[in-house]
């Protein structure tokens, strides 16, 4: 009884790793490419943020697209 046990619980651990071997070969690797991609939006529009003060952008994650949203304030400096 307890050597069935054992051999279905092996079985079981082999499927079970051999799902995950595969899962992961197959994974969409896009997601970890609009994940990068998104940091750096996310450091450039900090860095606009503090190089204009004022400055009100935000980054909108609607699912299927990103968009920059808000304002640059700039102040443009006058020659007397």
């Amino acid at each position: 009884m307890i050597v069935l046990a054992a051999l279905v619980l092996g079985i079981f651990i082999l499927s079970s790793t051999g799902v995950l071997v595969y899962t992961l070969r197959t994974m969409d690797k896009s997601d970890a490419a609009r994940h990068a991609a998104k940091c750096c939006l996310i450091d450039l529009v900090n860095k606009l943020n503090e190089t204009f003060p004022g400055s009100k952008l935000v980054i909108q994650d609607l699912g299927d697209s990103v968009k920059v949203i808000g304002e640059i304030k700039y102040y443009k400096l006058s020659k007397n």
